[in-house]
């Protein structure tokens, strides 16, 4: 699901040649840029990408990093918001 995580495996605490641990790790630092809160990574939540089917923030990183680099000549990343209605 463009590029997100699965959020029910804790892999931060893998290693580097684990993808799954790549992956998390990546996310962790994309989601600090965008100043979203981690999901909590090995726990079954009503998250999309865990047990559940709610969408959350963190499920839009992906296309926020997408924006900002499509518009990276004329905003920062830091000018979209990932908002939920």
């Amino acid at each position: 699901m463009l590029g997100l995580p699965d959020e029910y495996q804790n892999e931060t605490k893998g290693t580097s040649f684990n993808p799954k641990y790549k992956l998390q790790s990546s996310f962790s630092k994309l989601a600090h840029k965008a100043g979203i809160a981690l999901p909590p990574w090995g726990s079954m939540t009503a998250s999309m990408m865990s047990a559940g089917t709610t969408m959350m923030r963190q499920h839009f990183l992906t296309t926020w990093n997408a924006l900002g680099a499509l518009t990276f000549r004329t905003l920062r990343p830091t000018d979209w918001e990932i908002m939920l209605t």
